[in-house]
């Protein structure tokens, strides 16, 4: 899970530097902030989603630490869409989180 965060890192940033997007901080500072301000939290679902990031949400309960003590899926996504929405570089009224078209 490290080892895609660190690509993500990498690749986000090489984008910023070719599109020229200025931000105040960097990605890094972004999930740094949201570690800081989340790392005690056990659960995120929808209403962590709309709340505390303003975005639009169907996702269900969902821990934040797998079995061996490493941030879930669940943790890692709203981490990296924390980052989107702070830094600008993506508006939150067009992020949606686990929604679902019927068949």
């Amino acid at each position: 899970m490290n080892r895609i965060k660190e690509i993500l890192d990498v690749e986000i940033n090489e984008l910023l530097e070719k599109k020229q997007i200025k931000m105040s901080k960097n990605l890094k500072e972004y999930f740094a902030d949201f570690d800081k301000k989340y790392k005690d939290v056990v659960t995120i679902d929808k209403k962590f989603h709309e709340e505390e990031i303003g975005i639009k949400s169907f996702a269900s309960k969902a821990k934040t630490k797998d079995t061996k003590g490493n941030f879930s899926e669940e943790y890692i996504r709203s981490r990296f869409v924390y980052a989107l929405v702070k830094s600008g570089l993506f508006p939150k009224e067009f992020l949606c989180i686990e929604f679902n078209i019927p068949k």
